[in-house]
């Protein structure tokens, strides 16, 4: 292993036996989870709590891996927590997380070393995501959650809501106004159409917002494509649907291109599960939602 574990350890071993006992035994990388769950006590009046984190992995990522190098412990005790209202807002977002994922090439106990450099792809993201060890901190209470993220959340992100909180009923998933686009050469076409489908997943969800994926150099996503999504959800597990809203950001320029603007655009999907039918609101006209020349 590298990085904070092997320091951790180091220091550990040079402690004298009575230092050693006063602490306890050593805890390994991968027992830092449990041992989190058992030493945290019930919080049975918590009922909302925000995190603002800078480089902590999200609750999200850390439905697929646990450990110290993540520090995704940290969220284990609010799963203490009856009827907690979650909100966490984190830069860890997509493009954040491609970059950081370059410096972190998994070794052969699976974990990860900071201080070698490797190149992962998308793909190769995905295979590690499926093979680790997965350690799920369960919010089985929270019946709304609020993500506030650097850029569009990923595939796997998504996938793992419904494992992470089941029974999520609001759900509103933003990014920060300065985000950066996701380029086309990063995903795949499948993860692209993909990338949110595990919304799916959650049955007991009523309403939901999403960031209006976006990609450069192709733009927004059209409302149509969005809509065969909305569908596809409803036709899986979603079936208590009844509001989707995608919001998003499209550029403007101005002055023969010397002028660079940003527009929020929103579009609404009204799900009429009787009919099978959706009515979509808003910016669904592509002279709405396309990026503009003027």
């Amino acid at each position: 292993m590298g990085g904070a574990w092997d320091l951790y350890s180091e220091i550990f071993s040079e402690l004298s036996p009575e230092n050693q006992g006063f602490l306890s035994e050593e805890i390994t990388d991968h027992e830092i989870d449990e041992v989190v769950r058992l030493k945290a006590p019930q919080l049975p009046s918590l009922v909302a709590a925000k995190i603002s984190v800078s480089g902590l992995s999200t609750t999200l990522i850390s439905s697929t891996s646990t450990s110290l190098e993540g520090s995704t412990f940290y969220y284990v005790p609010l799963t203490r927590a009856p009827g907690l209202l979650l909100q966490v807002e984190t830069v860890v977002g997509a493009s954040k997380l491609r970059d950081k994922l370059e410096l972190e090439p998994e070794t052969e106990h699976g974990c990860t070393s900071p201080t070698v450099v490797a190149t992962t792809t998308p793909e190769k993201h995905r295979e590690k995501q499926q093979s680790a060890p997965r350690f799920v901190h369960r919010f089985s209470s929270v019946i709304e959650l609020q993500l506030l993220n650097s850029g569009l959340p990923t595939k796997e992100q998504i996938d793992s809501l419904s494992k992470t909180f089941p029974n999520l009923e609001l759900l509103k998933i933003s990014q920060h106004k300065q985000s950066d686009r996701d380029t086309l050469s990063h995903w795949s076409e499948y993860d692209r159409e993909h990338r949110y489908d595990g919304v799916g997943k959650l049955r007991n969800l009523s309403d939901i917002s999403l960031p209006w994926p976006a990609y450069e150099p192709g733009g927004a996503i059209s409302p149509s494509v969005l809509s065969e999504w909305i569908q596809r959800w409803v036709k899986d597990e979603a079936r208590r649907l009844d509001v989707v809203s995608f919001d998003g950001i499209r550029y403007i320029l101005s002055d023969r291109g010397r002028s660079i603007y940003r527009e929020n655009i929103v579009v609404t999907a009204q799900v009429d599960r009787d009919r099978g039918e959706l009515v979509m609101h808003g910016d669904t006209s592509g002279l709405n939602y396309k990026a503009l020349v003027t």
